[in-house]
């Protein structure tokens, strides 16, 4: 959700740490509804925000690639962007080092 708050009020965030996210795919239940893709509000971010993006790398759920793939997006609208993919699936838990990425982000 936070993703596509990104585009649809610009400004509001100034840095999102986004875990796990769907960002290419959008959400099962509205795959059918484009503007509520992550990836189709890359255009309307406010280009002040950060993003840092965490995947796991076994991520099956939301697959490493659909991460790289926004941020190559982002980064093309002159996006600030963190891409970190770790060790890990879709479990936050398993996620290795997320604590420390978070940390660093939230200095």
């Amino acid at each position: 959700a936070i993703a596509i708050t990104l585009g649809k009020i610009p400004g509001l965030i100034d840095k999102a740490i986004l875990i796990g996210c769907p960002c290419l795919e959008g959400f099962p239940d509205r795959r059918n509804v484009p503007w509520e893709s992550p990836a189709n509000q890359i255009g309307h971010i406010d280009p002040k925000t950060e993003i840092i993006l965490i995947t796991g790398d076994k991520d099956k759920s939301t697959p490493p690639e659909s991460a790289k793939e926004y941020s190559k997006k982002a980064k093309e609208q002159g996006l600030n962007v963190q891409l970190h993919i770790v060790k890990g699936s879709h479990d936050f838990k398993s996620l290795k080092g997320r604590n420390d990425i978070i940390k660093e982000a939230l200095k």
